[in-house]
């Protein structure tokens, strides 16, 4: 598999507060998104990446696009533990997402960055 870089749009944590996750206010899941613009086309599958300093990483697992996910925001849910679980104040978190073509290349977007708090 190729890996490669694009200039995608990051993806969007709808609780985020200006750049800061407060976990004690999170939904659970919390909804996340994947901007219209991701460039996706049907039968491209898309995955959702969280990344902490500290503590376990979670991955949404593939999502086959069809024609109705073309060019639109594309919907997320992170289970709240994804956030909670061995959280340390201070702690960063990313999320990204990656479009795998049919060909087996990988698209990964740019990332979002945040700063988790209890």
């Amino acid at each position: 598999m190729n890996a490669q870089t694009q200039t995608l749009p990051a993806p969007t944590l709808k609780q985020a507060e200006n750049g800061t996750v407060r976990i004690s206010q999170l939904s659970d899941p919390t909804d996340a998104e994947v901007p219209n613009g991701h460039g996706a086309l049907a039968g491209d599958q898309i995955e959702l990446f969280l990344k902490r300093t500290q503590g376990t990483s979670w991955t949404s697992g593939a999502i086959a696009i069809t024609h109705q996910h073309v060019g639109k925001p594309i919907a997320f849910a992170i289970p709240k533990s994804a956030f909670a679980v061995g959280v340390v104040a201070g702690e960063q978190a990313t999320l990204t997402y990656k479009i795998t073509k049919p060909s087996r290349i990988e698209v990964i977007s740019s990332q979002a960055k945040f700063k988790l708090e209890p």
